[in-house]
């Protein structure tokens, strides 16, 4: 019994120690026990861990409705927010959720659907009654102020439309952000605008510009065509060279087979033959 609870110590305290990214930095021992490892890294993280949800359970709490304008949002933040504090480990419920949730409603506007739902435990039948709330008292003024938004800028428009600039004399716009020359937006046209007839830039500017642009081409292209003529490098005079000596003796064919080697002759023609 001893050897299994051993083998399933060592195995667990395996896990647990090759999991920890430093296990040194933290005080574990490869020899430690997996109590010991466990208690050991409890008692170092355990408590980083309640601060956590301290500050996860406070920030849940913190967020208040302004206006039931913003109901649909607020919920939707609530919602988030309870999701990160139960990660954490804060362990919310539906009836500690409900009674944040009541208590962010400011009571000028909802004051009577917060006592209506005081009696509600379910996160979600709050929810769904505050935005069935929200749907008939606000939604259509929303869509309202929506709709008549929309109107307006039809009619800006359509009034846009109908004005005249009195420089140019298109319809459109208006002195102020008129491109052509004298009005007040001169100068800072797109390159697909043409100007109106009459209003076009001076000749003489544009002849200028011309022949600006003509002279910087053609300084570039004289500076990528034209090469830099160099001199020739000066090649050194030539030296006479001395004629070459062999260190080796020089031995004569006749000395070779003339001395007693006039039977090995043969061979040393044959050899050197095949050269």
């Amino acid at each position: 019994m001893a050897e299994k609870y051993d083998l399933r110590d060592a195995i667990t305290g395996t896990i647990i120690y090759q999991n920890i990214l430093d296990p040194t930095a933290h005080g574990i021992s490869v020899t430690d026990t997996s109590r010991g490892m466990w208690d050991a890294l409890n008692a170092k993280f355990n408590r980083s861990s309640e601060v956590l949800k301290s500050i996860a359970l406070e920030k849940l709490q913190a967020v208040k409705l302004a206006n039931g304008w913003d109901l649909p949002a607020h919920l939707e933040n609530l919602t988030k927010l309870h999701t990160d504090a139960n990660c954490i480990g804060c362990h919310v419920g539906d009836s500690d959720m409900v009674s944040i949730i009541l208590q962010s409603l400011p009571p000028a506007e909802l004051g009577q659907s917060i006592m209506t739902l005081q009696v509600m435990t379910f996160v979600s039948d709050v929810t769904s009654n505050l935005l069935t709330y929200w749907d008939i008292v606000y939604k259509k003024q929303v869509e309202a102020d929506v709709k008549n938004g929309a109107v307006m800028n039809a009619l800006t428009a359509s009034v846009l439309s109908r004005v005249t600039c009195n420089n140019c004399g298109i319809e459109g716009h208006t002195d102020p952000a008129c491109w052509a020359i004298h009005g007040g937006k001169e100068g800072q046209a797109p390159k697909w605008w043409r100007a109106p007839k009459g209003k076009e830039p001076p000749q003489s500017f544009i002849d200028t510009a011309r022949a600006a642009r003509a002279a910087k081409v053609a300084k570039f292209t004289a500076a990528t065509t034209t090469g830099i003529q160099h001199p020739a490098p000066a090649l050194p005079a030539a030296t006479p060279t001395a004629a070459f000596t062999s260190p080796m003796p020089v031995y004569a064919l006749s000395n070779f087979i003339s001395s007693g080697n006039a039977d090995k002759g043969s061979d040393v023609e044959n050899h050197l033959l095949l050269f």
